[in-house]
């Protein structure tokens, strides 16, 4: 791992979240204890990924410089290109708006309170804040959401899943039931090499022709 610790020391010298806070200074000691080795991961901190060019079947990675200024991270016009063999792309997550929701001021998620949005609509995950944590950080949030959502929705109408049902078929709108879902995951189950993980079916077209099978 490499990666200049007077540059995460001084980002420590803002005041910046606890979180952040406690993740910058794992580096920091991580550092001063694992040695120097031939074959490094390299963080690039203060840095924007900017575009990707192809160059000849091979790929360079073109990042903007970023500075902390009065702790907000502010753009400058200064590069840096990385040549890539491989490219993976996880910076984050941005919501697609909805009419009549309210985003947050950097248009990433909805705004909320707890998951609530506003009557009957709720939201959880990276959809409710900034994109941080993993599935299994946001299935907790997830199963807390469910919970108060269950003390909170009362049903005012009578065959509501007949209603809902109804219109899909009227209005020619394909759905995944809960039975459907159960055949889906069967035939995954079925599909899968022994002693292998299964490999999830996540195409529609491809979800929806087993359906019919």
């Amino acid at each position: 791992v490499d990666y200049d610790i007077k540059e995460l020391e001084r980002i420590l010298d803002n005041n910046i979240d606890t979180k952040i806070k406690k993740n910058i200074e794992v580096f920091i000691n991580f550092k001063k204890l694992v040695p120097n080795k031939r074959n490094k991961i390299i963080f690039k901190f203060l840095s924007t990924p900017h575009r990707i060019v192809n160059k000849n079947s091979s790929y360079d990675l073109l990042i903007k410089k970023n500075k902390l200024v009065n702790n907000k991270i502010i753009s400058t016009q200064e590069k840096e290109v990385i040549n890539a063999g491989l490219i993976i792309s996880a910076i984050g997550y941005k919501v697609s708006p909805i009419e009549g929701l309210k985003l947050d001021s950097t248009g990433t998620f909805f705004l909320n309170h707890k998951g609530h949005i506003k009557k009957n609509i709720y939201t959880n995950g990276w959809a409710a804040g900034a994109s941080v944590g993993v599935i299994g950080t946001n299935k907790i949030g997830a199963s807390l959401l469910a919970k108060k959502i269950l003390t909170e929705i009362k049903n005012e109408k009578n065959n509501s899943r007949e209603k809902v049902l109804e219109y899909f078929n009227s209005n020619s709108l394909k759905y995944i039931s809960k039975d459907d879902w159960k055949k889906i995951d069967q035939i995954e189950i079925n599909q899968a090499m022994e002693n292998f993980v299964r490999k999830k079916i996540v195409d529609l077209k491809e979800i929806f022709r087993y359906l019919k099978s």
